[in-house]
Order: structure tokens, then sequence, then C-alpha cells
């Protein structure tokens, strides 16, 4: 499958919006544009990964595979909220929207390795085919 791909296209969607605000509109107002492809971005790589995770592993491990990405997404939000109010509360939205970009970066820089891996599925077809 290609959910890898997609992932890190929407993941790439935080990215532009975050630095185009950052670089042409430094004063704070972001326009709605822009607050869409943010929340259209993060829905969908949310959504995303845990089909990923699903894709990539066989049918015995899809419980596991699914706990443990589920857990882990729900701690990391669970865990950024309070940071990152604090955040802009101290240092304004122009320091969340850079760690926005950041964030994107080191999302994509983490899936780029699994750009190419063959789904659980085509190993097993590859295998067959053989």
């Amino acid at each position: 499958g290609c959910r890898v791909q997609v992932a890190m296209t929407f993941v790439l969607c935080v990215m532009v919006p975050s630095v185009f605000t950052v670089v042409f509109a430094p004063g704070g107002c972001i326009g709605y544009p822009a607050m869409f492809a943010l929340g259209l971005g993060l829905y969908v790589a949310q959504s995303l990964c845990a089909l990923c995770g699903l894709e990539l592993v066989s049918g015995r491990a899809a419980g596991v595979s699914q706990g443990l990405l589920g857990w882990s997404a729900y701690t990391g939000a669970a865990a950024a909220g309070l940071p990152l109010g604090w955040l802009i509360q101290s240092s304004g939205w122009q320091v969340w929207r850079v760690l926005m970009a950041g964030g994107a970066l080191l999302v994509t820089a983490l899936l780029l390795p699994l750009w190419r891996l063959p789904s659980n599925e085509q190993r097993h077809a590859r295998v067959l085919s053989e």
C-alpha cells in the first residue's frame, strides 16, 4: 500500500502552513486556509498512523501493533497539551508554529525509512509467487 506515502504528504500539509505563516505572517494573523491545512494534515496523518502500523505486521500481531500505536499516540497527545499551552502563553503563537514545522520535519524523517517497505500482504504475495 501507499499509506506511508500518503501520511508523509499530509504531514507536509502541517509543515507548509507552519513555515508559510512564520515567514510571511509573523504578526499572528494566519488565516483560515492555513488553519484548514494544519487541521487536515494533523487529522489525516494521525488516522493513517494506525493503518501504517497495521499494514506492516501479520494478522497475528495486529492487536499488539494497534495497542502499542494507540498507547503511544494517546500518551503523546495527553503529555503535549499542557506544555504546548504554557509555550503559547509564554512565547506566543510564532514559537508554536516553529515547533509544529519542526515536529513535521521530525515525523517525515522517521517515516522516510518506511517509504519503500512492502506491506505484509505484498511480502506474502511475493513469497507465494516464488
